[in-house]
């Protein structure tokens, strides 16, 4: 199997190198959250206007980031 080095000049790609260190709990946040959106459009949901949905929505894409430990003000 090949083997893959990755480098980063740093202090300079430090934000790239958290970014890819991070990008494993991206993706299962980004996943997650596309579950909690498909399950509302499937199975309905309560509530009673689009501003109440985006703001659950919010709180529900910040809970799953904090879930994962991704917080996207330190990349």
């Amino acid at each position: 199997m090949p083997e893959h080095i990755i480098r980063f000049k740093l202090p300079e790609e430090e934000s790239e190198l958290n970014i890819m260190l991070k990008a494993g709990g991206m993706f299962s946040a980004l996943w997650d959250f596309s579950q909690w959106l498909r399950q509302q459009l499937k199975y309905g949901h309560e509530f009673p206007t689009a501003d109440d949905a985006l703001e659950k929505a919010q709180e529900e894409f910040y809970r799953i980031l904090e879930e994962q430990d991704v917080d996207l003000d330190s990349m």
